[in-house]
């Protein structure tokens, strides 16, 4: 899947008005969130009917991520270029439905596959389980995934591996719903339920890669035929322009 890694004018202008404030916050009056709430509501009814078809898909993105081929398609790109395999991969397995491509990589991408959540105040864990390939497949796919691709990626073993779920599921909300405000919502949702079951605090550069993803997944909504690494360029150059 070949596409260009410019973005026309009206791409730019896309990017900018949704990049502006990458962490902010984002307020949304009762009506917007009530709709929110039955928009998550419908679309785990929807997940739970294709859950057979999605989980061999999210398997084999995990297997090819895990794999040799891989590592030699990846050997001379840089992180945020090695996340083009992945979704390329994705639109292949998914034969070119690009929501459900968007979707398969979220989940290929989850470098977990047991939520550990905590009750609040009464302190009771509830391991969750999400779909995921093998054990074996599942922890050389988290070591081959694409970790380093942001100006404050920490120096630490798993470096932002993380983020390319949260990037993924970005784009696959606003391209399927056709609301970036929608895939903010959702992400600082996501956030705060996190934050109350005592999985991870509030972590804002969680919510700046589903920024990045909505703004993605606008763009390819318009018929931009565009890499992901294009977007994680921008914030790149977006991010030295505002030091500078």
């Amino acid at each position: 899947m070949n596409m260009p890694v410019s973005l026309s004018g009206r791409s730019r202008r896309v990017f900018y008005k949704h990049w502006q404030h990458p962490v902010g916050t984002y307020k949304m009056d009762g009506m917007k969130v009530l709709f929110c709430i039955a928009v998550l509501f419908f679309s785990g009814k929807v997940l739970h009917a294709q859950q057979g078809k999605l989980s061999k898909e999210v398997c084999d993105i995990s297997a090819y991520i895990a794999s040799e081929q891989f590592l030699r398609d990846r050997k001379n790109l840089q992180d945020r270029e090695a996340i083009n395999l992945i979704f390329q991969k994705a639109v292949e397995v998914c034969e070119n439905d690009t929501s459900e491509a968007l979707i398969s990589a979220s989940f290929a991408c989850v470098p977990f596959n047991v939520i550990p959540a905590t009750t609040p105040l009464i302190k009771i864990k509830i391991p969750m389980r999400i779909f995921s390939a093998d054990e074996t497949t599942f922890r050389k796919k988290n070591t081959n995934l694409p970790g380093s691709f942001f100006l404050d990626t920490p120096n630490e073993q798993s470096r932002d591996r993380d983020k390319l779920a949260h990037f993924f599921g970005g784009a696959f909300i606003t391209h399927a719903s056709n609301s970036v405000e929608l895939s903010k919502f959702i992400g600082y949702l996501v956030e705060a339920i996190e934050s109350v079951l005592m999985v991870d605090p509030i972590d804002l550069r969680d919510v700046r890669a589903d920024i990045m993803g909505a703004t993605y997944g606008k763009l390819l909504r318009q018929g931009q035929r565009i890499q992901p690494s294009t977007v994680f360029t921008f914030y790149l150059l977006s991010s030295v322009s505002f030091v500078l």
